[in-house]
């Protein structure tokens, strides 16, 4: 969430800044620039300016401006917790929060949980296997993230936890999707590649297609909407995400 330093203030920054101004026009320098900043973050894909170790008395008449609130009603930006948003990246950042929040709930372990963690992931050695704490995870709680760097075995992971699940039920429905294409495709060749080493029982079940997210919410004509939404939602028991 921290930008680098933003060199020189663009035009569309400093539009963006006037148009602010115009709103509180006793903004001091000091704030002009820190909004600058805001939207130059935003357009290197960060959602907020962290504010952190900035002088608290800009940060204070930060909070006094009319343009500014904490969110809870319209205001063009909005200051939470040392972090600078505009009003409608905070909205996204908090529907998003939300939404984890209330799909992070307990599943009802299956009776053979323990056995196949061993089977798959081997005895506990005295050291922490995180593999095996993803899969643990991913079969206990409605909503699993697992995070890694390249050749850590986040690919591995899931093709041990789709054949868990197979094992458990044939007839679950599973569903893969990615980003984009290229990242569809990397999917479903690492999990092609993994699959000699799955049990042969389940080796055949295993699902390879993976979709992009357009096509999995189904994109409508227009761009604009999907066929899968909040009234709408996808028909899956288990749904994998790469590269979110």
């Amino acid at each position: 969430m921290n930008p680098p330093n933003t060199g020189e203030i663009r035009p569309v920054d400093a539009e963006f800044c006037e148009l602010m101004r115009r709103y509180s026009p006793d903004m001091s320098s000091e704030i002009y620039n820190l909004i600058a900043e805001l939207s130059h973050a935003l357009s290197l894909q960060h959602s907020c300016l962290d504010l952190s170790g900035r002088n608290k008395s800009v940060t204070d008449e930060l909070g006094n401006l009319s343009v500014v609130g904490d969110g809870q009603v319209p205001t063009p930006l909005v200051m939470r917790d040392n972090q600078l948003y505009l009003h409608r990246y905070y909205q996204y950042e908090s529907s998003v929060a939300r939404a984890l929040t209330t799909r992070n709930n307990p599943l009802t372990p299956n009776d053979h949980i323990k056995d196949q963690l061993e089977k798959y992931f081997g005895q506990s050695s005295g050291t922490i296997n995180w593999q095996q704490i993803a899969a643990l995870q991913s079969l206990t709680q409605q909503l699993t993230i697992i995070t890694g760097g390249p050749g850590t075995g986040k690919t591995s992971t899931v093709a041990k936890i789709l054949s868990m699940l197979r094992e458990y039920d044939k007839e679950l429905v599973i569903k893969l999707a990615a980003p984009t294409g290229k990242a569809a495709m990397r999917l479903a060749k690492s999990i092609l590649q993994f699959l000699p080493e799955l049990p042969e029982d389940t080796r055949e079940t295993i699902p390879t297609r993976v979709q992009t997210l357009h096509r999995l919410l189904g994109t409508r004509s227009n761009g604009r909407s999907f066929r899968y939404n909040n009234e709408n939602p996808i028909l899956a028991d288990f749904l994998i995400v790469d590269e979110v």
